[in-house]
């Protein structure tokens, strides 16, 4: 493996058929950046797979405590995510670095983010 940066990867273009990106993006700031570096290493028909927490979406408990304003910046101090997407802005910020869009699935974990909060 090598460790690197994903804004700013050690890999040739278009070097790999798919990346794999599991609770990333919300950790970057600035993760057009990361995507813009995700698609110059893939080939042409690669496949990007990407798990990413939509905190910002409504209705979920972080949403909540966020515009509450009762630990907003809660996930931020424990484990460093800088951004909080919603599932629309997930999608355009994908749109935008020239991905399509072929299957997203949505996962909401009650007590998981029951977890989160409390500790």
């Amino acid at each position: 493996y090598t460790l690197g940066d994903l804004t700013a990867l050690p890999f040739a273009d278009e070097q790999f058929d798919a990346v794999l990106l599991f609770d990333v993006l919300e950790h970057l700031h600035d993760p057009q950046q990361g995507l813009r570096e995700v698609r110059r290493v893939l080939r042409s028909g690669g496949m990007l797979h990407a798990l990413v927490p939509c905190e910002g979406q409504p209705l979920t408990l972080h949403w909540l405590l966020w515009k509450l304003n009762v630990a907003a910046d809660l996930k931020e101090r424990q484990v460093g995510h800088v951004q909080r997407f919603t599932h629309g802005q997930l999608k355009a910020l994908l749109a935008q670095e020239g991905f399509e869009l072929r299957k997203t699935t949505y996962s909401i974990h009650p007590l998981g983010q029951v977890k989160d909060i409390l500790m």
